[in-house]
């Protein structure tokens, strides 16, 4: 594996990790759906081709756009947070 896969997905992974549990947690049918399918995508090429960086590429977009998402959703719960304690309502 190449440094430039460990840097993305290092990067990554935290924030899909917490995308994926928001996602059930508010239960959101497009977004069960879009997890079902990297998963299923994931399970069986990861056991039938050993994770081959061919079958991982398709699933790439989706997972950067999860891990965005939540990284967006951390943004504004941390802003809101700021916000609060400087005008002290907290």
């Amino acid at each position: 594996m190449n440094m430039v896969s460990i840097s993305q997905y290092g990067l990554l992974l935290p924030f899909f990790l917490f995308g994926i549990f928001y996602l059930l947690r508010k239960k959101s049918s497009v977004g069960i759906f879009i997890l079902l399918v990297i998963l299923t995508h994931t399970f069986i090429h990861t056991f039938l081709a050993w994770g081959s960086r061919r079958y991982r590429l398709p699933i790439d977009g989706f997972i950067i756009i999860i891990a965005i998402w939540a990284a967006i959703i951390i943004y504004q719960k941390i802003k809101i947070e700021c916000y609060n304690i400087n005008n002290g309502r907290v």
